[in-house]
């Protein structure tokens, strides 16, 4: 006999956003692990000015593609102005926003959030995710595996009614490295949104059974105002190469190095 308490969706209740900038290497992996997922009612794809064919690729696949405006160093948020810019472009119940370097590798991965959330009646949760491994190194996906308490900001499904009442997603810069010659940021969407929606004492869930891959862990992003110093210009370069976790670019960075090196020898001959 069947449990009459299950209620069977096959109704659409989800907008997928998905921003990028130059991701034509990790976008086809992201939307076909999306494509496998139940729920979706439409995929939104965030162009933030990208000069690869990473548009091409999502209009391949038949996502809705929005353009970004605004360049990224007229802006005060760059990650939180993608995600607003999606949620102005949905109507689903839920928004489930993924980065553009992560692949799902659970078949069911929104079909298990969705379910939480739709059998959570007191609304106390806002938001939920799973387990999201950073590709390299190994004992970051072995760590994660077993000390991670929250989940990741990417892979994440949002009530849309909450999130709005919270005036969207929101953003908290971390600067890395500040001059008078430029600065690195790394930004911050998701814990800036979470602590807004503490306060009106909304909570996420952590669900460990479902399982996702970021590709790509560290995102920093910087801006110079005076280009021609390329000392500052190549120390940012090297940070942002070696902190990336990749080996390509961690050769990127070495490359970056002796740049630098050379640099640093011809100011002392000259």
């Amino acid at each position: 006999m069947k449990n009459k308490n299950i209620k069977i969706r096959n109704e659409p209740l989800v907008d997928v956003i998905i921003p990028f900038y130059n991701e034509e290497i990790y976008l086809p992996s992201c939307i076909l692990s999306l494509k496998r997922q139940k729920y979706i009612k439409k995929i939104i794809g965030i162009n933030d000015f990208s000069t690869d064919n990473s548009k091409s690729i999502c209009k391949k696949h038949n996502l809705y593609v929005i353009d970004m405006d605004v360049p990224s160093n007229l802006r005060k948020s760059l990650l939180a102005d993608n995600l607003n810019l999606g949620l102005k472009h949905s109507d689903a119940k839920y928004i489930f926003r993924i980065d553009a370097d992560t692949e799902l590798i659970s078949s069911k991965y929104i079909e298990i959030l969705v379910d939480f959330m739709e059998n959570e009646k007191n609304m106390q949760y806002y938001s939920a995710g799973g387990l999201v491994y950073v590709i390299k190194p190994r004992w970051l996906m072995i760590l994660n595996k077993f000390f991670r308490k929250i989940p990741r900001g990417t892979a994440r499904i949002y009530r849309r009614r909450i999130l709005e009442k919270i005036g969207g997603f929101n953003y908290k810069e971390n600067i890395l490295y500040t001059s008078t010659f430029g600065r690195m940021v790394y930004e911050e969407s998701d814990t800036a949104t979470d602590k807004v929606a503490e306060k009106l004492h909304y909570k996420t869930k952590f669900i460990r059974k479902i399982e996702a891959i970021h590709h790509r862990p560290c995102k920093i992003h910087f801006t110079y105002n005076l280009i021609s110093d390329s000392f500052y210009r190549n120390m940012v370069k090297l940070f942002c190469a070696l902190i990336g976790f990749s080996p390509k670019m961690i050769l990127k960075g070495i490359q970056y190095l002796k740049i630098l090196f050379r640099y640093k020898i011809s100011r002392l001959i000259g």
